[in-house]
């Protein structure tokens, strides 16, 4: 009867620890939501199995079709994780060496000192795709799609590296195209073929493709990619019609290797699975892939970014802290879509957040979700207070925006607000046009912080450019007062004088 009792208090207690992770989950996930910082779909699971998993906001807006379970996302350069996997299958079946030069298989290759194991850890010392093909070169085929096969003429006269391979670690999507070059010589497939019969078949992934501008597939369930005119604006508008992405949804997204595979939650939670269960690479060989890269100074690689200190392995970024476990996960960005995937290897917790509106704090909200599995703190990361000051006030007018702030200057757990960000609003507005609504964020911040010189020269600038002489004096008088080496205020005050 006491063992009963024991096991039952035991089971109990499990249950009730769950239950208690999973409302957490929830709660992390639903604020995220609430405050326009999440729209996709979430999933997080212990030991392979799921223990949270949920949709948010809208697959395609105009439709009124919302995220689902089966709603499919373009990883980004989540991709990257599966485009190693691939590289490493054929290190395993013995068709190439990590050590071996790029250039032993593509003698044209410019550069003849950098390795496979280079490429796959980004410190090849390579330009990035947009460098490469950068805006001087696309001016003069503006229509043209930029692929995988006008990588190595681009590179022949490219120039320098920008440091010897092995010395650094730099971030280059230019690394996996290469890589992907290089499967499809080696095994006489398409990079999109051998995907589909080495890891999506085998990992039980039905939904996966490869997506181009070249490669496209018409799908119902794929998610309309979505991002914000501005900062400030409130509505989502799908990035295909916002000026200044047809460079990336267009121009270089014939690029594969480095992105382009899209994919549900589900799909990408069993190529996870498929890595602990064995299915497409060796323990050895996986184990190689999760270990810091060493720099030629005998150094880690520095791979910190805002998802946390970091090196980097063979296609996996590697958290430095090992307290909670080993930790190796993948990021991902385009215009109009932001991913994390994080494995905690010692504990078989995954976490994935894949969101097609380009949601600020992702990275942070993914973190936290693995450090709720963990028992851990998460890291509080405040809204800011400038940023939907200003929605509130291009949505609805300068009252609304006035009663937003004093909302949101009560909440101080939640909001804070910063006068940087709040004069980077104003200036932001006035670039785009929105001269109204610039002078009102900088005539707010003035207000809030009259003693900030820098705060009273934003509003006499702005002032003096919309003709209001007399009132700009009097805020530069006092930015003067300020700060007595104030060479802007002295410079107008001047200027002023000389007009009477």
């Amino acid at each position: 009867m006491k063992n009963l009792l024991t096991c039952m208090l035991v089971l109990w207690t499990g249950l009730s620890s769950a239950q208690g992770v999973r409302q957490r989950l929830n709660s992390l996930f639903q604020t995220q939501h609430r405050h326009q910082q999440l729209n996709g779909n979430v999933l997080a699971a212990q030991k392979g199995k799921i223990i949270y998993q949920n949709s948010f906001g809208s697959q395609d807006i105009a439709r009124a079709i919302p995220n689902r379970e089966e709603t499919l996302f373009c990883l980004a350069s989540v991709s990257k994780t599966i485009t190693a996997t691939a590289v490493l299958q054929l290190v395993e079946s013995g068709k190439l060496r990590l050590d071996d030069p790029f250039a032993k298989y593509f003698p044209e290759f410019p550069y003849p000192a950098i390795t496979i194991r280079q490429l796959l850890s980004h410190t090849s010392g390579l330009p990035d795709k947009d460098v490469l093909f950068n805006d001087s070169l696309i001016s003069k085929q503006p229509d043209k799609v930029w692929q995988n096969s006008d990588i190595l003429p681009a590179l022949r006269s490219f120039g320098k590296l920008a440091f010897l391979p092995g010395d650094k670690w730099s971030y280059s999507n230019i690394n996996y195209n290469l890589l992907a070059l290089l499967m499809e010589k080696l095994c006489g497939l398409s990079y999109a073929a051998y995907l589909q019969r080495h890891i999506f078949k085998p990992a039980g992934m039905p939904s996966a493709y490869l997506e181009t501008s070249l490669i496209q597939t018409k799908n119902t369930d794929r998610a309309i990619n979505y991002g914000f005119s501005a900062p400030y604006a409130a509505d989502l508008l799908p990035v295909a019609t916002l000026p200044g992405n047809k460079k990336w949804v267009y121009t270089l997204n014939g690029l594969i290797g480095q992105g382009g595979l899209v994919m549900t939650v589900a799909d990408l939670f069993r190529f996870d699975r498929a890595l602990y269960k064995g299915k497409l690479l060796k323990p050895a060989t996986l184990q190689l892939a999760f270990t810091p890269v060493v720099l030629n100074n005998k150094e880690l690689a520095d791979a910190s970014s805002s998802a946390g200190q970091a090196s980097y392995g063979l296609g996996w970024f590697i958290l430095r802290d090992t307290s909670a476990g080993k930790i190796v996960f993948h990021t991902g960005r385009i215009p109009g879509q932001v991913n994390i995937f994080l494995r905690n290897l010692d504990k078989q917790e995954t976490v994935i957040v894949l969101d097609n509106a380009e949601s600020e704090a992702i990275y942070t909200t993914g973190s936290n979700a693995l450090k709720i599995m963990d028992n851990r703190p998460e890291r509080i990361r405040k809204l800011s207070t400038a940023l939907y000051y200003s929605k509130a006030l291009f949505k609805d007018g300068p009252d609304a925006g006035a009663v937003k702030l004093s909302q949101m200057r009560a909440d101080s757990a939640t909001y804070e607000l910063d006068p940087g960000e709040m004069d980077f609003m104003g200036h932001l507005f006035l670039d785009r046009g929105q001269k109204s609504q610039g002078m009102e964020v900088f005539k707010v911040n003035l207000l809030l912080y009259p003693g900030i010189w820098q705060v009273c020269n934003s509003y006499a600038g702005a002032l003096l450019k919309n003709g209001q002489q007399e009132q700009a004096k009097i805020i530069y008088d006092r930015a003067l007062k300020l700060e007595p080496k104030n060479e802007e205020a002295i410079k107008a005050l001047a200027a002023l004088s000389g007009l009477k």
